[in-house]
């Protein structure tokens, strides 16, 4: 994410949409200091969770208690927050990037290091500009998309469903195998002896493999818990 904190106004929905609860006008910081304060957020981290989210108490989301005037306070929550970078300062306003477990609140964290700073500060704004592995610059507007429908492109513009899901191990299936996929048969160890796409991941099976054909067509995806000596089938896909 990229973002913006404004120090020295607190809210209480911890960004810019909520109602200012409190505010300090002593936020002459130096820059030293605050690229300190921003380093100590930087790892695994205890973070309470906002009561304006949707996280639910009893099967009822926090921000509707909250508006009721109820506001829940959850535990606190292990996060992780793998880089925290100042890019710009303009006091009041501080923009920064950050890299983060999901789960992540970035107002919370916002409030954080204004309460760190002895300010006080919200999020102002908040940007994605990664996730699983696809940037910002990959998206695709809607006037681009209507522009690319309407010259008969969308097909040729579609992400590949095997690279969709590049992140996952993966193994190339032969004619074979393919076979047995596309009948439904079950698949066993043997045939995951075949061509890994990763071959350092064959030995540390876990969670979800990806079988895709000798062109990158996505055949099947299978869970790795093997019920009567088989692999089950996730999904399967005729390409």
């Amino acid at each position: 994410y990229q973002g913006t904190l404004l120090l020295g106004t607190e809210t209480d929905t911890l960004d810019m949409s909520g109602k200012v609860i409190a505010t300090c006008d002593h936020f002459d910081f130096s820059e030293e200091h605050l690229h300190s304060v921003f380093r100590r957020f930087v790892g695994e981290i205890d973070q309470v969770p906002p009561a304006y989210s949707a996280l639910k108490m009893n099967g009822v989301r926090l921000y509707k208690l909250a508006r009721k005037g109820r506001p829940v306070q959850k535990s606190a929550r292990r996060v992780m927050i793998s880089s925290l970078e100042i890019l710009k300062i303009d006091l009041p306003k501080i923009d920064f990037q950050v890299a983060c477990s999901a789960g992540t609140y970035i107002r919370t964290l916002c409030a954080d290091i204004g309460k760190e700073l002895g300010c006080g500060s919200h999020l102002q704004r908040l940007r994605r500009i990664e996730s699983c592995g696809f940037t910002i610059d990959q998206s695709v507007t809607l006037e681009e998309i209507e522009t690319i429908v309407s010259q008969g492109r969308l097909k040729d513009s579609l992400i590949c469903m095997s690279d969709a899901i590049h992140a996952m191990k993966g193994m190339v299936a032969d004619e074979a195998i393919k076979k047995k996929i596309l009948y439904g048969k079950p698949i066993t160890d043997s045939d995951l002896a075949g061509q890994w796409i990763e071959p350092e991941t064959r030995d540390r099976l876990n969670g979800y493999i990806k079988i895709v054909d000798l062109q990158n067509n996505l055949l099947a995806v299978i869970d790795t818990l093997k019920k009567d000596g088989a692999y089950d089938y996730c999904c399967v896909f005729h390409p």
